[in-house]
């Protein structure tokens, strides 16, 4: 790979690639806002917990055609000027859903189309990280990444209070980050790594390099789906005003931005299943506890709990895949992983959509206790069969 003048360690990668986080938790924020809000109308629209999945779905939808398509549109462009592209076609998008209203048709349309440009800027974002990284700072280097990204999804939902009724205004604001996030990367555009790609990256080699890893980032993708589609849905049912809800999201995604970097030090200095194992059963505990909690302020710190477990295993999955991945394949890699997460983020809703005919608003979290449950088994188990012979996890 092309080194960067400097680029040799995590202090000076993480002093030259500023902008790139900055883009991060613009468009990042601009996503979460406009999920929250599109949730939230929905809702105090009366539309039930199924429409409403079905809703949230079609963003992921798009997301996962985006991430399809992203490392062909890559291997044509450079990373940079596929950023810019997609940002000038995603930011009217978003504008849009301020015409929109609740008219199903339109939502449908436009959640597939903003959620194939922000796959798009994911893919970008992400391969460009693995390119400038080594395995001595990688999950650090990707913490780093996934802290703007959760001060961006975090930060989106808490902008609903600067104009609580009648939310065309802060379409317009999603927007606005959308196009900042193209004018921070355009800083970076003669810092883009232009090596060979190669394409296709199937999901089978993914699997066999590393069967837990390939489990974790689709599951987590389940989770990642029912936590940022459905929380202000489940708010609005549960009778928090738009600003309590608003707190309410972000407390998931402040509680992952806090340990962020820890668990990329940890990840880096020890085994990464070990670690991967330990936060996965805590966060399945932390959804548990959100069924008990009977106070508000109760319920707000058993989210952040859960976000702190929880959201962190993303990053700590695709650092040690892309462990394993050849230079050449890390853009297509990251395109696959974004394909693996996005079906899962797609199914998320949907899940639990069905599963609250059963269960009524309680299915969130059953759904969030059981899929970080199943994760943290799937480590378990390649941890204690790797004691007994080497085998590729």
């Amino acid at each position: 790979m092309p080194q960067h003048p400097g680029t040799t360690n995590i202090r000076t990668a993480l002093r030259t690639l500023w902008p790139l986080f900055a883009a991060v938790a613009a468009f990042v924020a601009a996503g979460s806002l406009q999920n929250a809000l599109v949730a939230y109308d929905l809702a105090q629209a009366g539309a039930s917990s199924l429409m409403t999945g079905v809703v949230m779905s079609a963003y992921f939808a798009g997301f996962l055609l985006g991430a399809y398509t992203a490392p062909r549109l890559a291997a044509r462009l450079d990373l940079a000027r596929l950023f810019l592209i997609i940002t000038a076609l995603y930011a009217p998008c978003t504008a849009l859903f301020a015409l929109a209203g609740n008219m199903l048709p339109g939502l449908i349309v436009l959640q597939i189309a903003t959620g194939f440009g922000i796959a798009c800027q994911y893919v970008v974002i992400e391969s460009w990280l693995n390119l400038e990284a080594n395995s001595s700072y990688r999950a650090r280097l990707f913490g780093t990444y996934m802290f703007f990204w959760f001060f961006g999804a975090g930060g989106g939902p808490l902008l609903i209070g600067l104009h609580p009724i009648g939310h065309e205004p802060l379409f317009l604001l999603a927007a606005g980050l959308v196009a900042f996030s193209g004018l921070m990367l355009h800083r970076l555009k003669d810092k883009a790594w232009r090596g060979a790609i190669s394409l296709p990256m199937p999901l089978r080699p993914v699997l066999e390099a590393s069967p837990s890893g390939f489990c974790a980032t689709l599951l987590v993708g389940v989770s990642f789906g029912a936590v940022l589609g459905l929380t202000a849905a489940y708010g609005q049912h549960n009778g928090l005003s738009p600003t309590e809800t608003s707190f309410f999201v972000a407390a998931f995604i402040f509680g992952g931005g806090l340990t962020q970097y820890m668990a990329g030090a940890l990840s880096d200095r020890l085994d990464r299943r070990l670690v991967l194992t330990v936060f996965t059963f805590l966060a399945a505990l932390s959804a548990l506890l959100l069924l008990t909690a009977n106070t508000k302020l109760g319920v707000m710190a058993c989210a952040t709990a859960f976000g702190a477990f929880a959201l962190p295993i993303y990053a700590l999955a695709v650092a040690q895949i892309q462990d394993s991945v050849a230079e050449d394949r890390r853009i297509a890699t990251s395109g696959g992983l974004l394909i693996l997460n996005g079906f899962g983020s797609f199914i998320g809703p949907l899940v639990v959509g069905g599963m609250s005919g059963w269960w009524g608003d309680a299915a969130l979290f059953i759904t969030l206790a059981l899929v970080h449950s199943a994760i943290g088994g799937i480590y378990l188990c390649r941890l204690l069969v790797r004691r007994l012979r080497p085998v590729a996890v």
